[in-house]
């Protein structure tokens, strides 16, 4: 052999020799490769991405906001709503993979068989009908005959026949050349039947069906899979001489030093691997090598093809051409490759460490004999640095033979010094997956039982012990032991989601310090955690006070997980929470900015903006598309929406995204602000009747539910069934509630009462003291008694509304002068104001005085357009029979309650009687709860003894609203001339208990005191 003519072999020498389906073919299955690998490499970064059902869970901590403020009587109430910030918690389900993997296993492995078929037919070898019936064993695992009919039954089998017949009747008939079509039409063929058989029934991606198909060819791919790797394994050698030495000119050959010294290092690497896994202490406790075991395979599969093709003229006998031996063995790679990807379909990182383990061991055996077997028989070449790439198969002293034997002999030593760990770590997986299809049924028995068996043979296994924790929280009073299955899940493997889950459970259960301690183990272990991180900071942070240590100990904690991940949105979201509760709202809006520009779909930190600019009294509108998109599909985001387009003015948009959201849910939030809505959009006694029910089964919620119907009456004038409300709101442990019943009183003319009542409050509730004193100075204000008023507050600090007040009470007792006085006082402390001159024309025509009009007409000079204004001045003119004065102030077509009063009124002073009560029972007709009208009315019917009417109109009020006690008297005056005995005596029983103590209580008795007559 003249060793200066060897062939040179260029890696890419035989491509070109290819058609171009062949060529297609070829980079296709080396893209599957690629494509497989890439997988492969997805799933030891992340062993459980395909496989994890993560989410965040989102708590609620209530606070209050202003949201709404409305005026009755020159007071105002502020309308606070609850508000929620939202604590994301990390957890996560059980680990069960998705349809993806499955398919992808799947897809790979049909692809792969189709090639491998589609190639042999080109092969002239008895050796082929190996391969035909490895084929046969793929269909028969893969069970793919229980997809067409799901029972295992005869006819089950004769579908799988058909299955393999359909391969093998033109496999023949091309092996024998009956038919002698090309490669192209071969491959379109097997192509068209695998797609047939397992494309059709697989189509829906049904997790189930995919998952039975790798579960059914598990064992049957290891047995493929496992000679293969070795048999690639010397690939890695190959590659480094392939580049080393098969150049064209000697002297740009490597030398016999730096190619061994390459593959010094090489077998250094696969060293490194044993100290991993067997615990070889020769590197230090702690080495670890960024490069797995895997990663080789994924060299060798793709390379097979190149580094192999020295191969090819043993083998050319058999061959119909050079492409049907490269094609063939890129087509096994791709069967490998696809072998690969059950470590995306089962989610387990302990079979990922079994698969790394077991090629370590191949890799060092099948490195260190090919070393010996190049050296040995090679060696003279490399020294004088002769192009051998050629003859590499080719042996002298030492047989290529033994190679494979002594390689085998070094696996079998390794492997049973550890009881065969490798195999035993892969029929764990099984296990598992046996568990995995028992969840998917719901067979959570069976489940259990395979994980158990799972856990048992590896303790330290992450899936079997995580999913165990997860089983068992299906159990009532299962805590216990669902925690330690949690914590087993970490005991080897840093799966943070075992530590998330275990400390999230603890916190549940009352054991918030153990919670943290386990928290910061696993930060210790994982520093770079951020979810671990957020979890411990709200372990800190919960029910920690404004700059307290704990406070302090969880932003600490944020801004390190920050620096690691400095766009995390929960982190940022929850920093600008901390930063708000310790006052600095400056830093609290910059990092609650930054946490929706980092993910604006993030409904958690959307809610928590929104809370801060309610809490902050920002009228802030969002406008982005992302917002809009989730407003309307979470709850808390709705119910803030609905909050902020309150104190935008405007909460039409609000009311109808709650009206969608909130009946589908059933917190007590949702009953609440569902109650609100209806009172303010729907219907008044369905919006009664949602928040009494809430206010009778929910004791933290009663204050608020009351608190709001308390503030919806009083906003439609039912001063007295306010109070009803706000009385119920002190019971329920509110003593706001309790003052504001007071005002009603105060505001309905009772001041004794009132007074009574304030002073009584200040003695009970502290915390009070500064708004009774300040009524109670107002009180005292409108008796005249300023000298003592000043005792209880400064009354030059008074406001508008408070010095009205004054000169209100001041005509409530009858002490006019005092009254004049007060809002003379009014007048001089803001000279615009036109409210004085309002009340002042009230009064007066509550006596007929012409001094009414003259009020009046100062404040219309300030104020021409009013409309409170010009109805007193027409009441003023009509009670003056000044009519056609009064018709030019009046807006006879307004369909408005107040309006229709006045002009009933004007009918009625003109003696159009008849006329006059049209007008009124229209105007009732469509607002039963207007006061004044239901007043004016009764009067007129009780003074014209109008007995059938009055009752039915007090009836039809009293059925709206049940606290008024001056519909009580009329409806106990006129029941008793109306023949209902029993209803007069329940009335006066209501005016004694509605009608508070005072001067017009015993009136009112006196006037009802005749006995009743049967």
């Amino acid at each position: 052999m003249d060793l200066k003519r060897l062939p040179f072999l260029p890696i890419q020498y035989f491509y070109h020799q290819f058609s171009r389906v062949e060529k297609v073919t070829f980079l296709f299955s080396l893209a599957l490769i690629l494509v497989s690998g890439g997988f492969l490499t997805v799933s030891y970064i992340n062993p459980t991405q395909w496989a994890l059902d993560t989410y965040v869970l989102q708590s609620t901590v209530g606070e209050t906001a202003q949201v709404d403020k409305f005026e009755s009587n020159y007071r105002e109430f502020d309308v606070n709503f609850p508000v929620y910030w939202q604590k994301m918690i990390h957890a996560a389900g059980p680990i069960l993979p998705k349809s993806f993997p499955f398919l992808l296993f799947v897809a790979l492995q049909v692809l792969a068989w189709t090639l491998v078929i589609s190639v042999t037919t080109n092969i002239k070898s008895r050796w082929i009908y190996l391969f035909y019936f490895l084929f046969l064993l793929f269909i028969h695992f893969s069970g793919i005959h229980q997809l067409w009919f799901e029972e295992e039954s005869l006819t089950g089998r004769l579908v799988e026949f058909g299955i393999i017949c359909s391969y093998l009747i033109p496999t023949y008939l091309f092996q024998v050349r009956i038919l002698n079509w090309s490669f192209g039409i071969r491959l379109l063929i097997f192509s068209a039947l695998s797609l047939l058989w397992f494309g059709v029934p697989l189509m829906g991606g049904d997790v189930l069906d995919a998952h039975g198909i790798m579960q059914n060819a598990f064992y049957f791919n290891i047995f493929l899979f496992i000679p293969f790797a070795i048999f690639a394994a010397k690939d890695l050698v190959n590659l480094v001489v392939l580049v080393g030495n098969n150049r064209p000119q000697k002297e740009s050959r490597w030398s016999m030093g730096i190619i061994f010294s390459i593959i010094g290092l090489l077998l250094i690497i696969e060293l490194s691997w044993m100290h991993e896994f067997f615990n070889w202490n020769f590197l230090g406790e702690d080495f670890r090598l960024g490069l797995r075991p895997s990663y080789l395979l994924i060299v060798v599969a793709f390379f097979t093809p190149f580094t192999s093709q020295n191969l090819y003229h043993q083998v050319r006998s058999f061959l119909n051409s050079q492409f049907v031996f490269v094609i063939f063995l890129a087509s096994w790679g791709v069967l490998a490759m696809s072998f690969a990807a059950v470590c995306l379909a089962t989610g387990d990182m302990l079979f990922n460490y079994a698969l790394d383990r077991m090629l370590a061991i191949f890799f060092l055996s099948v490195t260190l004999f090919y070393s010996f077997f190049i050296l040995a028989n090679h060696a003279g070449y490399l020294r004088r640095k002769i192009n051998f790439y050629y003859l590499m198969t080719q042996a002298t002293d030492f047989s290529f033979f033994v190679v494979w034997l002594l390689s085998l002999g070094g696996i079998v030593v390794i492997e049973g010094m550890e009881k065969w760990k490798s195999l035993t770590l892969i029929s764990h997986t099984y296990t598992m997956n046996i568990g995995d299809e028992a969840w998917y049924k719901n067979e959570f028995d069976r489940a259990e039982k395979a994980y158990s068996l799972a856990a048992a043979n590896v303790a330290s296994s992450v899936k079997a012990n995580y999913n165990l924790a997860n089983l068992y929280l299906l159990k009532p009073k299962s805590e216990g032991i669902a925690i330690e299955a949690y914590k087993q899940s970490v005991k080897v493997f840093d799966f943070e989601y075992g530590w998330l889950n275990a400390a999230q459970l603890l916190n549940e259960t009352g054991n918030k310090e153990q919670a943290t301690v386990l928290l910061n183990v696993a930060r210790e272990r994982m520093p770079l955690d951020s979810k671990i991180a957020n979890n411990l900071a709200l372990n800190f942070w919960e029910g920690s006070s404004i700059r307290s240590y704990q406070a302090d100990s969880a932003i600490s904690i944020i801004k390190k997980a920050l620096l690691n991940k400095p766009e995390d949105e929960i982190l940022l979201s929850h920093l600008g929470i901390i930063y708000h509760q310790n006052e600095l709202s400056k830093e609290a809006e910059s990092f609650f900015k930054a946490s929706i520009e980092s993910d604006p779909a993030q409904k958690g930190v959307w809610t928590n903006y929104l809370v801060w600019n309610l809490q902050n009294g920002n009228k802030f509108s969002p406008y982005s598309d992302e917002y809009s998109a989730l407003v309307n599909k979470d709850f808390w985001l709705t119910y803030h929406h609905f909050l902020m387009q309150k104190e935008l003015g405007s909460d039409t948009l609000g009311l109808q995204l709650l009206k969608q959201t909130a009946n589908k849910a059933s917190t007590p939030e949702a009953i609440l602000l569902d109650g609100w809505r209806l009172l303010k959009q729907d219907s008044m006694e369905l919006g009664e009747s949602r928040l009494t029910f809430l206010a009778n089964t929910n004791r933290q919620f009663a204050p608020a539910a009351n608190q709001l119907l308390g503030y919806y009456f009083l906003e439609h004038d039912m001063p007295a069934k306010a109070r009803f409300y706000f009385k119920k709101q002190g019971e329920a442990g509110d003593a706001k509630g309790k003052l504001y019943a007071t005002f009603m009183n105060l505001d309905m003319g009772f001041l004794e009462a009132g007074n009574k009542e304030l002073t009584l409050l200040r003695g009970q509730e502290p915390e009070l003291f500064p708004e009774i004193s300040r009524e109670l100075a107002i009180l005292l204000k409108a008796y005249g008694q300023e000298i003592f008023a000043q005792t209880e507050w400064d009354l030059s600090t008074l406001n508008l509304n408070e010095r009205m007040r004054a000169g209100i009470y001041s005509d409530s007792i009858g002490q006019y002068a005092f009254a004049l006085e007060n809002f003379r006082q009014v007048i001089d402390y803001d000279s615009m104001t036109i409210a004085p001159y309002l009340e002042l024309g009230r009064i007066y025509n509550k006596y007929r005085d012409t001094l009414s009009v003259t009020n009046l007409t100062f404040g219309l000079e300030k104020d021409p357009d009013n409309k409170e204004m010009l109805r007193e001045m027409a009441l003023g003119y009509i009670y003056q029979k000044r009519f056609d004065e009064a018709l030019s102030r009046m807006d006879t077509s307004s369909t408005e309650t107040t309006d229709r009063l006045v002009y009933g009124e004007w009918l009625f002073q003109k003696d159009q009687i008849e006329n006059a009560e049209m007008v009124w029972d229209s105007a009732f007709k469509m607002d039963q709860t207007y006061r004044p009208l239901i007043l004016r009315m009764a009067r007129h019917y009780a003074e014209n003894n109008e007995i059938g009417k009055a009752y039915d109109l007090i009836s039809k009020a009293l059925y709206l609203n049940d606290q008024n006690p001056d519909y009580w008297y009329y409806l106990a005056l006129f029941a008793e001339g109306y023949g209902e005995l029993g209803e007069a005596k329940l009335g006066r029983e209501k005016v004694e208990e509605l009608y508070p103590e005072g001067k017009r209580k015993e009136i009112i008795k006196k006037s009802l005191q005749k006995p009743l007559r049967p």
